[in-house]
């Protein structure tokens, strides 16, 4: 996390006067000459500051020297000057430095609350390897004002390269609060960081009463190919998102997320953590959890369109409720669809179901499929009104490690189509014999 988090910069621009705050912090590549590379690229934005009359306002935005040449100790004309001489230059270069160092103090010295001339005078400090004199001029000018991002972000390296974990997302939280447009670039590093298992305690507090921002990071992270693990072990080990429909919106999507990648233990883990139980990746049921959206695609999912689709309807004396799916003439598609995570071995699939109506090119069939596309089963069902039960007999090889069921239904040539029941269906694993 340290090595993360200490990786951020300010963005670079030409022109500070149109950059965003969510254009003031950026995350570089790992340098070998980490100090100097991040210093040189800083660039501090916020100069839309309170002024004394319009006319000096307009002079200040659009030529700093202008508004100095009229009052040279022209405080905000100062810092603008400054701003740009570290967007355009840099702090490479000692001279540059210097010339930085003299107009911040004169900007200081001029008026004394002055927050991004102290953190400018600070980042001249750090270029120059004086962290004790940079720290407090940093700490100042975010207690000034938390909209200080540069600031706010020195402070936050220096907490992370310390090992402060706690202390370093404070920062982020503040310019991620009053700043919500740098989530764009906060984002990764915080994602990066997060695969440092010793940055995991201080996460779960934001896990288990989330600021406005999480939510949005929660769903960026189950989208990173690399913090989707981690995040998934903080919520699997007593850090569960909070009981709400958006947070459990999330959980589906997280398992979604992880069926995707593959990560198939880590989603039997996250399932048994939200309350499900192994038995949801295991189960064709059409009750219970199997139907919460919660766990995403290892619940059933129905699905629909103008021509084909599906929905649960109750059963006289059912416990559970059976599934009508239909198609219209010159009509096909997936209608309903389960992700699964079964063990290497045999299974038998059994769905009782019946025809309600269709023509002889009409069809009903389940086909099951590894993760990796490799067909497990495809099985028509017979078209008949008469109540049946298909039994589908397939196995689970060591390199199928998750799997889908999907029903499809085809309308055939003929009005109106397809419309078939499907009743409970079940799965069970079958012993080899000898």
């Amino acid at each position: 996390m340290a090595t993360a988090m200490a990786t951020i910069t300010a963005t670079h621009m030409k022109s500070p006067m149109e950059r965003t705050d969510a254009q003031v912090i950026e995350p570089v590549a790992k340098a070998s000459r980490f100090r100097l590379v991040l210093l040189a690229a800083m660039a501090i934005t916020g100069i839309c500051l309170a002024t004394t009359t319009a006319a000096e306002q307009v002079l200040r935005k659009s030529n700093p020297d202008l508004a100095l040449q009229i009052n040279p100790e022209n405080a905000n004309a100062l810092t603008v000057k400054v701003q740009r001489l570290i967007s355009d230059r840099g702090l490479e270069k000692p001279n540059t430095r210097k010339l930085i160092e003299s107009l911040a103090k004169r900007s200081i010295r001029s008026e004394l609350v002055n927050p991004r001339s102290l953190a400018a005078l600070g980042a001249v400090y750090e270029a120059n390897g004086d962290r004790e004199r940079a720290f407090p001029l940093f700490s100042v000018a975010s207690k000034m004002t938390q909209r200080e991002l540069f600031a706010q972000l020195w402070l936050a390296n220096y907490e992370a390269q310390d090992g402060k974990f706690e202390d370093a997302l404070k920062h982020y939280d503040i310019m991620l609060r009053v700043s919500p447009r740098t989530s764009q670039l906060l984002f990764p590093v915080l994602a990066q960081a997060m695969v440092n298992p010793g940055s995991w305690p201080a996460y779960r507090q934001y896990f288990e009463s989330p600021p406005e921002w999480f939510f949005s990071f929660v769903r960026f992270v189950i989208h990173d190919k690399n913090a989707i693990a981690p995040a998934v072990m903080i919520m699997s080990t007593g850090s569960r998102l909070p009981d709400s429909e958006l947070y459990n919106a999330l959980e589906g999507e997280t398992l979604g997320s992880l069926f995707q990648r593959h990560n198939f233990v880590e989603a039997a883990k996250f399932m048994a953590a939200i309350g499900g139980g192994p038995k949801v990746g295991r189960s064709v049921s059409f009750s219970g959890d199997n139907r919460d959206d919660r766990f995403g695609p290892f619940a059933w999912q129905p699905s629909s369109n103008a021509s084909v689709g599906g929905g649960y309807e109750s059963q006289l004396g059912g416990t559970t409720p059976a599934f009508r799916a239909s198609a219209a003439a010159i009509s096909s598609g997936v209608v309903l669809s389960k992700a699964l995570v079964l063990a290497d071995g045999n299974y038998e699939f059994y769905v009782p179901y019946s025809f309600v109506e269709g023509g002889e090119a009409s069809q009903a069939r389940w086909r099951g499929i590894c993760a990796d596309g490799q067909t497990l089963f495809d099985h028509a069902l017979r078209n008949t009104q008469a109540p049946r039960t298909a039994r589908i007999a397939f196995k689970v090889g060591a390199e199928c490690r998750g799997q889908t069921i999907q029903l499809i239904v085809t309308g055939g040539d003929t009005y109106p189509g397809v419309e078939v029941l499907i009743l409970e269906p079940s799965l069970r694993s079958v012993q080899n014999t000898p």
